[in-house]
């Protein structure tokens, strides 16, 4: 490690602070936030749950439909 990378190093591990401190809204406050915020990431979770369903929904479609034979072809054409 050269002198340059050991400094910014050094000043990094001096600045952290030494202790974090949570919003208003982890330590309990009594608003409306929390209960926005806890919407918001149900309506995440569902928009991810929606997505992985539909994949999975084609998989499973692809899956069955390479399962049925192929139709004769047809000599006239």
């Amino acid at each position: 490690m050269n002198a340059r990378g050991f400094s910014i190093a050094t000043f990094v591990a001096l600045h952290i602070p030494a202790t974090a401190h949570a919003c208003a809204v982890c330590m309990g406050a009594d608003d409306k936030t929390g209960g926005a915020i806890n919407g918001a990431i149900f309506l995440l979770l569902g928009c991810i749950g929606g997505v992985l369903a539909s994949l999975a929904g084609f998989a499973f479609y692809l899956i069955k439909r390479a399962s049925v034979p192929m139709p004769p072809a047809d000599a006239t054409a």
